[in-house]
């Protein structure tokens, strides 16, 4: 840990995750009822559910029939993705996966959101090398996904409203966030904004546009997420945070409040917000809980909300280190270039999105920080050196934003690919699955 953010007064630099590493030993470890949570690492656990081991993922799919291999899958979604993105629910779904056949109906799950959440699956299952290549026709990923959306279009020409159902809904949300992580959210977005309309078409939500805010709308929604970080539940609290969702919590806190607050860090205090301090509290707080999160958990295991704090930290201390500072601090700023981009590089493996910020930030280093990596990957990353992006990056993501007041599209992940990387000439097209049909209008 740099002494810039030791001495810099963060609560973080009292939890019980970075005791063990100083000379206090594990002294508050031994008094928590859950003491193997703060000794291990999450990806020591593997799942026990008796609900997926009962059940039958091979009867749902014309994909592939090896149903270990299936549960495996499954096993791999349910550990690193699903507490991320909960879309459905994950009892109900395993019972009826387990109880009833595909021809059958069901309430909670259908072959279309089976193969959804095994393409899902695919994209951090371990055992796939080379997981982020989501073009490539032979991987289950690939025709994972491929079943899903062609299983979608058939659902979608259906006139009966037996097929506006949940689990169409559900599946159209996975399926978007899918391409999300492949790097095609303008592709994915369609689909979650007709999952959104058939949701809304029976009755299961509603949803209102983002706007701007003004300074007073800042300072009123600033104050609400500082109260509700102050009320959360002792477990959760920056003392005892410790499994990969507890610090992912924290770290989305901050990049909203920095996104928030960041257009106004030159006006003055507002409705008793100071907006300039919250900044530089949140940049200092994201740099730590990086930090423990590595020191516990590693960078190496799928966990794609990772993706976008440790993105904002790469691009944060690229343009810090810009600004000539001084050599104790480019000190504490290149640490944290390089663990961002350890983190991003690891993260590639899982997500071609995670992995595209990673050439997008590298290509962007002086040569003195480049030097820096040399020597620092392990034999598997080392041998790892051809970014192998292919196609158009279709996303309008924005990995550098840190200000809603700026012009969101002159920074998309689209323009910065276009302007940073060469892509392949012999990539996909459009979607990466050559299912150009397969695209709702």
């Amino acid at each position: 840990m740099p002494e810039i953010l030791l001495s810099s007064g963060s609560p973080y630099l009292d939890t019980v995750m970075f005791e063990p590493n100083s000379q206090q030993a594990t002294s508050t470890v031994a008094t928590l009822s859950h003491d193997a949570l703060y000794v291990k690492p999450y990806h020591a656990a593997t799942l026990v559910e008796p609900r997926l081991d009962n059940a039958k993922p091979s009867v749902w799919t014309n994909v592939n029939h090896d149903d270990s291999l299936l549960r495996e899958i499954l096993a791999a979604y349910f550990m690193h993705e699903y507490h991320l993105f909960p879309i459905f629910q994950k009892d109900y779904f395993l019972e009826d996966m387990a109880a009833t056949e595909p021809d059958k109906p069901t309430q909670f799950c259908s072959a279309l959101l089976v193969n959804a959440v095994l393409a899902y699956g695919s994209c951090c299952y371990k055992r796939f090398s080379n997981r982020f290549r989501y073009w490539e026709p032979d991987t289950l990923g690939y025709r994972f996904l491929a079943e899903a959306k062609r299983l979608w279009e058939l659902d979608s020409a259906g006139s009966s409203n037996a097929n506006r159902r949940l689990t169409s809904v559900q599946a159209a949300f996975i399926i978007n966030i899918v391409l999300n992580l492949h790097g095609l959210d303008k592709i994915g977005d369609i689909y979650g904004r007709q999952g959104r309309g058939i949701a809304e078409d029976i009755g299961r939500a509603s949803f209102r546009e983002n706007s701007t805010l003004s300074i007073q709308e800042a300072a009123k929604f600033t104050r609400r997420l500082l109260d509700y970080f102050q009320a959360l539940p002792k477990a959760l609290t920056h003392k005892y945070i410790v499994l990969p969702a507890h610090y992912l919590l924290h770290l989305d806190y901050y990049v909203v409040l920095m996104t928030i607050c960041q257009p106004f860090v030159r006006d003055e205090e507002t409705e008793g917000i100071n907006f300039q301090k919250i900044v530089h509290d949140s940049q200092r707080d994201i740099n730590i809980l990086l930090r423990l999160y590595y020191i516990r958990h590693g960078f190496s295991h799928a966990d794609s909300w990772l993706t976008n704090p440790l993105a904002k930290l790469v691009f944060l201390s690229l343009q810090m280190i810009s600004d000539n500072p001084s050599p104790q601090e480019l000190g504490y700023l290149q640490s944290s270039l390089i663990l961002a981009l350890k983190g991003l590089r690891e993260q590639g493996r899982n997500y071609y999105i995670s992995r595209t910020v990673y050439y997008i930030a590298r290509n962007q280093l002086r040569p003195q920080d480049a030097a820096l990596l040399l020597g620092t990957e392990d034999p598997e990353l080392a041998a790892d050196q051809s970014p192998g992006l292919v196609g158009e990056v279709q996303s309008a993501w924005t990995p550098i934003n840190l200000d809603i007041s700026d012009n969101l599209a002159a920074k998309d992940l689209s323009q910065l690919a276009k302007e940073f990387l060469t892509i392949e000439s012999n990539g996909p097209a459009t979607d990466g699955l050559g299912l150009d049909s397969a695209v709702p209008a």
